[in-house]
């Protein structure tokens, strides 16, 4: 059961999908919610199964880096001056669905598998792009959420992700450094 944005992206999971926007009898025993599942399973940040488990056909945009600056809260999307600089410095393509036209993460999925890197702030296609295990640079003011944990540079959740802390203009300057450094996020 999930929102009517991840419906197409889960079926490629090979589980049944329903769309919690509609009416369902659902009859079953247990009830976990999926933030909960880590301790219902014992996981601890070293025995994560952190592989790639999303995908999609790749769609080309003709860019080769991708850029989220918004996020659901404020506090987390980029101020929009240091959002536009990133943009033209980096070549980047704008993922917010009002530049891209996606209805829903199925149709981000698609553009995030045709880009070599990702650059995001904390939101969706942060964990779009880690799940589908695709380069990705995580844009993070402090404090940040606790699921970033501190002092870090990775994150157990997903490999290929790279975070980025500090105020907004700190880190926008490390992310053009690293991005002369190693053009395409590898």
């Amino acid at each position: 059961l999930c929102p009517p944005a991840l419906t197409r992206l889960f079926r490629s999971l090979g589980v049944t999908v329903l769309s919690s926007d509609q009416n369902h009898d659902l009859r079953c025993d247990y009830y976990c919610p999926s933030s909960a599942l880590p301790l219902g399973f014992d996981l601890t940040p070293e025995s994560l199964p952190n592989r790639p488990y999303l995908t999609a056909n790749p769609r080309s945009s003709g860019a080769r880096v991708g850029l989220m600056p918004d996020a659901s809260k404020p506090d987390r999307s980029l101020p929009a001056e240091i959002a536009e600089g990133l943009l033209r410095d980096l070549g980047a393509l704008d993922l917010r669905p009002s530049n891209t036209g996606a209805q829903d993460l199925q149709d981000t999925a698609e553009l995030v598998a045709g880009l070599d890197l990702v650059i995001t702030v904390d939101t969706a296609v942060a964990h779009l792009a880690g799940a589908m295990g695709r380069p990705t640079w995580v844009l993070l003011p402090e404090p940040c959420d606790w699921r970033w944990m501190v002092g870090r540079a990775d994150t157990p959740w997903y490999p290929s992700a790279t975070l980025f802390r500090g105020s907004w203009p700190e880190v926008a300057a490390q992310v053009r450094f690293r991005h002369q450094v190693t053009p395409g996020g590898t």
